[in-house]
C-alpha cells in the first residue's frame, strides 16, 4: 500500500511538473510577442508613429518624418522578426557557430575567408551621413523592439543565448548576406569549371560551357548560335575504359540534379539553394486597359517560416510622396520592392559575370610572395577569430592578395578572387532613392548609385512608362579575357578599372512593344551582352514563354498578369513527350511498352499535381541528358577524383544537338547506338519511379510537396506540425513562369500599376510574423499555395499601436516642459 501511494504521489508530482513547466514554457512564448496595440514610448522620436496592422499582419507606418518612420520600423522589424535578422547578420559575417556551435563552423570557415565584417565596418564608414543617420536610427529602433519585448524570442532560450546588441554595421551585413544567397552559388560555379577547362579539349569545353542555345529570349539580341560538335580528333568517347563510367555524376541543372528526386532538406542554418526562378515583367500603358503600366514581379527564393520579406506600407506625412506600400527586408530599413504611386519596381536576379578567379604563381624563392604582371606581392593576413559556443574559439588566417582573398583548399594552384562584393561601393542604401522616384528617369538615376547585388531592374511609372536595367554595381574589365574561366599567368593587379561608368550601364526605355520581362536569363546581346558577361545565366525557356504570353495579350489587366505568373504549361517538355513516345516504339517488351504508354498518353502539357505523365516526361529528360553527357563526366572522372559536375545551365542545347546529329564519337561505351541509350534512359527512369509504387500513381505532386519549415524544426521535430507550414502538393516545376520546388519558389508575387494601387494583387508563402503564437503566423500563406488574388494594399485596420516620444505623447512631453 505504501509504495502504491509513494508512487500516486511521484505519479502527481510529475504530472505537477510537466503542467507547470508547460505553463511556463507558454509565459515564455507569450512573453515574446510584439505589442500591437496600446502606447509606447520610443527613445529617439521626434513625433507620433501610428502602427497598424491589418488581418494578414500587413504593417503601415504612419509618421512625420523618414528618420522616425525609420526609427519605427526597427522596433516592428525587431519585435516581429528578430531572430531571422541575427540569423542573416551571422551568416554574412561567419558567426552562426557562436549561436549553434561546432555544428555550424565549416559554413563560417568558409564565410569568414571574405571578411564581410570588416567590409561592412568599412562601408558603412564611407557611406554619406544622411545614409549612416537611418542607420543609427534603424539600429536604435531594433534594440529598443528587443528591449521592449518581456521575454527574449524563443530561439534564444533553445539555444541557451541572449540576443546580441544590434549595430548599424549589421544591416550593411544583412546586405551582404543577399550577396552570397544571390551570387555565391555562380561564384563556386564559376571555379568548378575550371576543371572542365583543365581536363577536357578546348573545342569541348567551349561545347558544354556554351553561352546560349535556341531556347534565349533577351530584350535585345537574339540566340548565340550553338558552337560546333567537337571532332573526334579532339575527344573519342570510344576509347574511354568501360570501368570510367562507374558511379558518374548526374548534370546539376538547378531544380533537377537527379532523374527523378531533388534534395530538399533545410538546415538549421545551411547553404543557399541553388535553384533560379525569379520572373519579372510589365506592359506599358499603351497596352493596357486602364492605361498605366503594370509591373508583376516573383523573386524566386528559398522558402523559410517566416517568409525572408516584410509587408510594409510606409506613410510620410512630410513626404511629397504621400505612400510607399510592397516588402522589405527585416534587417535593412525601407521598402525593397513595391509601389509609391509615382513608380513601382520589382527585380530578378542577373546573373551578369561580377566575379574573377585568378590562378596563382608562388614566387619559387618565396612562398610568402605570389606573381603578378607588376612582379612578386607579398600576401596579407588576417587573423579571424571565430567563437564556438560550447567549444573553445577558433582562430582563422585568412590571406588577401590584390584581387582578393585566397581560397586555402585541395585545389592547386591556389586561387584569389575577385568579386564585386568585396569592393568599396558595394554595399548603400541608394535602394532606398527608388521610393523617392517620381518617374522612370528618377528611378533609373537612383539605380545607378546602388550598392547591392546586381539585379534586373523594372521599373514603370504613373504615365504608362516602362524601363529595364541592371542596378547594383557592374565591373569595368581593364582587359580581354576568356569568360567564365580563371586567370593564370602574368595577371595584371588591376584586372578591373573600377566601376562602369553610368553612360555605359545597358537600359531600355520606353520599348516600341511596350513590352518587357526578365526571368534570370541572357538580357543582352552585342556589346552590352559583353558589358554584363555570363554568371551562369538560366536556359532561356521560361523568358520566352513570359515573352511569348505577353506578344499575343492586349488590354491587360493585373489579373492578366498574374496568370502569366501562375503558368504551369510545360511547352519545355512537348519535345520530350514526343521523343519519349519514339522511343517507346524501340523498346522490345511490347506489354512494358504499352504500360508506360498509359501513364505517357495522359501529358496535358501541365505540370499539374496530379500528373503522373508530367512526372514520367520530366524524369525521362534528366535521365538523357545524365546518359549523354556521361563520356565527358567519364574524361574527367579518370583525372579527377570524386568529379561531380557544376551548374550547366545551358546543357539542354548539349543535349539536342547531340541527339539531333547524332555523333557516333561521343556515344559512351555503354550503348551501341543512340536508340538503345534512350530506351536505357526510358527504362531507368520507370525503374526508378516505379520503386515507389505504380507507375501510374507517382504523380508530380508526390514529388512536389512543399518542405516550408520554420529554422528550429529541425532542432525540434516533435513540434515541426507546429512551427512549419502544411505539407501540400503543388503544381509547376523549372523551366516555365510557375517555378515552384519543396523548399523553394515564389518568395512574392506582385502585381501593380502606379495609381492603381487599389487594383493591385499580391500573396506570399510563410507567413508574416516569425512566432507561433502570433495572429499572423503563416498568414496569406494558403492564398499563395492556391494562387489566389488578395489585395496589395493593406486591409482595415485590426490592431494600431502608437509609438511615442520618450516622455509620452507630444502633448504630455509640452506639459512637462512646461512645469
Amino acid at each position: 500500500m505504501r509504495l502504491r501511494k509513494w508512487l500516486v504521489r511521484l505519479s502527481g508530482s510529475l504530472l505537477t511538473l510537466g503542467v507547470v513547466l508547460v505553463l511556463g514554457a507558454w509565459l515564455i512564448l507569450r512573453g515574446s510577442l510584439p505589442q500591437l496595440d496600446g502606447e509606447r514610448p520610443l527613445v529617439g522620436l521626434k513625433g507620433t508613429v501610428e502602427v497598424q496592422r491589418d488581418s494578414l499582419g500587413s504593417v503601415s507606418l504612419h509618421g512625420d518624418s523618414q528618420i522616425d518612420l525609420t526609427r519605427a520600423l526597427g522596433y516592428v522589424h525587431a519585435q516581429e522578426r528578430f531572430f531571422e535578422m541575427d540569423l542573416s547578420r551571422r551568416r554574412a559575417a561567419g558567426e552562426l557557430a557562436e549561436l549553434f556551435g561546432p555544428a555550424a563552423l565549416d559554413l563560417d570557415r568558409r564565410t569568414r575567408v571574405h571578411r564581410f565584417r570588416a567590409r561592412a565596418q568599412t562601408a558603412l564608414s564611407d557611406l554619406p551621413p544622411a545614409q549612416r543617420e537611418l542607420l543609427e536610427a534603424y539600429s536604435d529602433g531594433i534594440n529598443q523592439g528587443v528591449q521592449d519585448l518581456s521575454a527574449r524570442p524563443m530561439a534564444y532560450w533553445l539555444v541557451r543565448q541572449q540576443p546580441r546588441h544590434w549595430q548599424p554595421e549589421d544591416s550593411v551585413l544583412v546586405g551582404f548576406a543577399m550577396y552570397l544567397m544571390l551570387q555565391e552559388n555562380g561564384v563556386l560555379a564559376e571555379r568548378e569549371r575550371a576543371q572542365i577547362y583543365a581536363h577536357l579539349p578546348p573545342s569541348v569545353a567551349a561545347f558544354l560551357l556554351r553561352a546560349g542555345t535556341p531556347w534565349d529570349a533577351p530584350l535585345a539580341g537574339g540566340p548565340i548560335p550553338p558552337p560546333a560538335i567537337p571532332p573526334q580528333s579532339d575527344f573519342d568517347a570510344r576509347k574511354l575504359p568501360a570501368e570510367a563510367y562507374d558511379e558518374l555524376p548526374a548534370p546539376a541543372q538547378g531544380l533537377g540534379i537527379s532523374a527523378v528526386d531533388d534534395r530538399h532538406d533545410q538546415p538549421l542554418v545551411g547553404d543557399q539553394h541553388s535553384e533560379i526562378g525569379s520572373n519579372n515583367f510589365a506592359v506599358g500603358g499603351a497596352i493596357s486597359a486602364h492605361g498605366g503600366a503594370i509591373l508583376a514581379n516573383d523573386m524566386h527564393l528559398g522558402h523559410g517560416v517566416p517568409n525572408i520579406w516584410f509587408r510594409l506600407c510606409l506613410h510620410d506625412r512630410s513626404s511629397e510622396i504621400e505612400r510607399v506600400c510592397g516588402v522589405s527586408l527585416p534587417g535593412l530599413p525601407g521598402v525593397v520592392s513595391g509601389s509609391n504611386g509615382h513608380v513601382a519596381w520589382g527585380y530578378t536576379n542577373s546573373y551578369g559575370d561580377w566575379f574573377d578567379w585568378v590562378e596563382l604563381a608562388i614566387d619559387p624563392d618565396d612562398p610568402d610572395r605570389y606573381l603578378s604582371a607588376e612582379g612578386p606581392q607579398s600576401f596579407v593576413s588576417h587573423e579571424e577569430t571565430i567563437r564556438v559556443a560550447g567549444a573553445e574559439e577558433e582562430t582563422l588566417t585568412v590571406r588577401e592578395t590584390v584581387w582578393g582573398p585566397v581560397f586555402e583548399g585541395d585545389q592547386q594552384p591556389p586561387m584569389a578572387l575577385r568579386w564585386v562584393a568585396h569592393l568599396p561601393g558595394a554595399m548603400n542604401l541608394g535602394v532606398a532613392q527608388l521610393a523617392e522616384a517620381l518617374n522612370v528617369e528618377q528611378a533609373l538615376t537612383a539605380a545607378r548609385q546602388t550598392g547591392m547585388p546586381a539585379q534586373n531592374l523594372l521599373v514603370v511609372d504613373r504615365g504608362g512608362r516602362l524601363a529595364w536595367t541592371v542596378i547594383g554595381p557592374i565591373p569595368q574589365r581593364s582587359f580581354e579575357q576568356e569568360p567564365d574561366r580563371p586567370l593564370s599567368g602574368a595577371v595584371p593587379a588591376q584586372i578591373w578599372a573600377g566601376w562602369l561608368p553610368p553612360e555605359l550601364r545597358p537600359q531600355i526605355i520606353d520599348p516600341d512593344s511596350s513590352r518587357l520581362w526578365t526571368a534570370n536569363n541572357r538580357t543582352m546581346g552585342g556589346e552590352a551582352g559583353r558589358i554584363l558577361g555570363d554568371g551562369g545565366y538560366d536556359l532561356g525557356a521560361r523568358a520566352g514563354q513570359i515573352r511569348d504570353r505577353l506578344a499575343v495579350g492586349q488590354n491587360f489587366s493585373e489579373a492578366d498578369l498574374r496568370a502569366i505568373q501562375l503558368d504551369d504549361q510545360a511547352l519545355f517538355l512537348e519535345p520530350w513527350w514526343h521523343l519519349l513516345n519514339q522511343t517507346l516504339q524501340t523498346l522490345p517488351d511490347r506489354d512494358r511498352a504499352a504500360a508506360i504508354d498509359a501513364v505517357a498518353s495522359r501529358w496535358n502539357r501541365e505540370a499539374a499535381a496530379d500528373s503522373a505523365a508530367y512526372r514520367l516526361v520530366r524524369a525521362f529528360r534528366l535521365q538523357t541528358h545524365e546518359f549523354v553527357l556521361a563520356p565527358f563526366a567519364a574524361a574527367i572522372g579518370t583525372e579527377v577524383e570524386d568529379f561531380q559536375w557544376p551548374r550547366l545551365p545551358q546543357s539542354e542545347g548539349v543535349v539536342w544537338q547531340i541527339l539531333n546529329e547524332r555523333p557516333a564519337h561521343l556515344l559512351g561505351s555503354p550503348w551501341p547506338n543512340y536508340d538503345a541509350l534512350l530506351a536505357s534512359a526510358l527504362e531507368t527512369a520507370v525503374a526508378e519511379l516505379s520503386a515507389e509504387g505504380e507507375l501510374a500513381e507517382q504523380t508530380w505532386g508526390k514529388r512536389n510537396t512543399t518542405a516550408i519549415r520554420h529554422p528550429l524544426s529541425r532542432a525540434l521535430p516533435a513540434l515541426g506540425w507546429l512551427l512549419n507550414m502544411p505539407a501540400q502538393e503543388l503544381p509547376g516545376d523549372s523551366n516555365m513562369p510557375r517555378v515552384q520546388a519543396p523548399a523553394f519558389g515564389a518568395s512574392e508575387r506582385l502585381v501593380v500599376a502606379p495609381g492603381h494601387e487599389e487594383s493591385g494583387l499580391f500573396h506570399m508563402p510563410g507567413g508574416q510574423s516569425g512566432h507561433p503564437l502570433s495572429p499572423f503566423y503563416g498568414s496569406g500563406h494558403d492564398d499563395w499555395a492556391e494562387g489566389r488574388a488578395t489585395p496589395f494594399l493593406p486591409g482595415p485596420t485590426v490592431y494600431q499601436l502608437t509609438l511615442v516620444t520618450e516622455l509620452g505623447d507630444v502633448g504630455r512631453g509640452a506639459a512637462a516642459s512646461s512645469d
